[in-house]
């Protein structure tokens, strides 16, 4: 039914359907094809429908306009939304085993968390693991981004969206949060919001980071077949997106966000240039983690001549809580020649980053020994370095608290107070929670 039906048509559907068995239910699927007439015909159609008896479930990518909002208010609406049809870790066990694999709960846990219970790139992960000499080994290692799911994707997603909306999704991949004004910088296009909703709308895997609806993510396996499909297709305007975004970025003054996508466009000093400048300021100022940064570009020997960025980088790690490899580069850092300055700035940053360091190890006399040991420097040599005086009170008054000397954290809680570098967030709640520990 392509065209518009007459009323008696509409009735006579629905009369026929109260005929059906108490308890039936009519299934009118993929019907965000459905010509546009339909919709007007398919609204008359609910509205004589005996949903006392038969059920009427319209499968649609998209939200049908057959005013919905009504349906809600009279309470004759069951939605099922994409989160409903996530499978759960438990859900996840039993498909694999449908398939022959049985896998434990916690080494399905890292398949699960990659697939965000998405049944399809689940029931591709079986047909792999199902061949498996050990599944539960093959389960924790299994990259679900394989060729079948980026397959499938593009087939029946991607290749279905008009060329605008496609290359738009494609663009937009490289953004770890999707904001209306993040893909306008990075697209040039004017109505970047307005597609951003259409897409959400579509329900095209978009994950919503706020109850306004303002702030997306992708699904991360959609995220990552986008990825790759538009490196494959054109690897330098992949690039030039990367560095849009850096720029962008670099212009709101989140510099931790631009210098990823710095390092994503091969921009290597221009990345680590921002991190020496602001990371711990910008830390301070929203110690929300992004992503981590991609390592694999950045050969840390070649920055043995360059201290102050090798130890940027070695911070940004420890404050995303890599302890591992930003202790490495502390080392590396420690042995490099000519030695650090002993009263110099780059000293006593080196002296803040080792006290974040063994913080985050729990060795907390060491802590406040190589706090202290940056203060010092910092008033002998009168530098003044939002690096040093941001973090030392914080991690002071967290290391004097868990060590119990509420002496020192009334002392570091008065000083951090006049302090004028610290920033605000820290005054009014980790000072205030440091003194009711105490």
């Amino acid at each position: 039914m392509d065209r518009i039906a007459s009323a008696d048509v509409t009735a006579s559907i629905a009369n026929d359907a109260a005929k059906l068995p108490a308890g039936s239910a009519i299934i009118v699927d993929d019907f965000q094809n459905a010509a546009p007439a339909v919709c007007g015909n398919m609204t008359d159609l609910i509205e004589r429908w005996p949903a006392k008896t038969v059920q009427l479930v319209l499968a649609s990518r998209s939200d049908p306009p057959v005013r919905l909002h009504r349906l809600r208010m009279s309470d004759e609406l069951c939605e099922l939304r994409d989160h409903d049809l996530h499978f759960s870790l438990a859900e996840s066990r039993d498909l694999l085993a449908n398939f022959g694999v049985e896998v434990d709960v916690t080494d399905l846990a890292p398949l699960y968390q990659r697939s965000e219970g998405w049944a399809a790139a689940l029931q591709m992960a079986a047909l792999s693991l199902r061949g498996a000499r050990d599944p539960a080994r093959a389960a924790q290692a299994l990259e679900v981004r394989s060729h079948a799911i980026a397959e499938y994707f593009i087939d029946e997603v991607l290749r279905q969206q008009p060329p605008g909306v496609a290359r738009f999704m494609l663009d937009t991949s490289v953004l770890g949060e999707l904001t209306a004004d993040a893909c306008a910088a990075i697209t040039a296009r004017q109505d970047a919001a307005a597609l951003l909703h259409s897409i959400d709308a579509a329900n095209l895997f978009l994950v919503a980071l706020d109850d306004e609806r303002t702030s997306f993510r992708y699904h991360h396996l959609v995220r990552q077949v986008l990825s790759a499909e538009l490196r494959a297709r054109d690897y330098a305007r992949e690039q030039a997106l990367q560095l849009r975004a850096a720029e962008w970025f670099e212009s709101t003054g989140d510099t931790r966000h631009a210098s990823r996508h710095f390092l994503a466009a091969r921009h290597v000093d221009r990345a680590l240039t921002l991190l020496q400048d602001r990371l711990v300021t910008d830390f301070m100022r929203d110690p929300a983690l992004p992503a981590p940064l991609d390592l694999s570009i950045i050969d840390p020997s070649l920055l043995a001549d360059a201290p102050g960025r090798l130890l940027a980088l070695a911070g940004d790690l420890l404050l995303s809580g890599d302890t591992a490899h930003g202790g490495e580069y502390l080392d590396l850092l420690e042995r490099a020649q000519p030695p650090i300055p002993p009263e110099s700035q780059l000293a006593a940053r080196f002296a803040t980053m080792r006290s974040v360091r063994y913080a985050l190890t729990g060795q907390l006399t060491e802590t406040v020994d190589e706090a202290l040991a940056a203060r010092a420097i910092q008033k002998r040599t009168q530098l003044t370095d939002q690096w040093v005086t941001g973090a030392l009170p914080v991690i002071l008054l967290r290391a004097y608290t868990l060590l119990e000397d509420y002496e020192a954290v009334e002392r570091e809680a008065a000083g951090a107070l006049t302090t004028p570098e610290l920033p605000e967030p820290v005054k009014l709640v980790q000072v205030p929670g440091a003194r009711a520990l105490a």
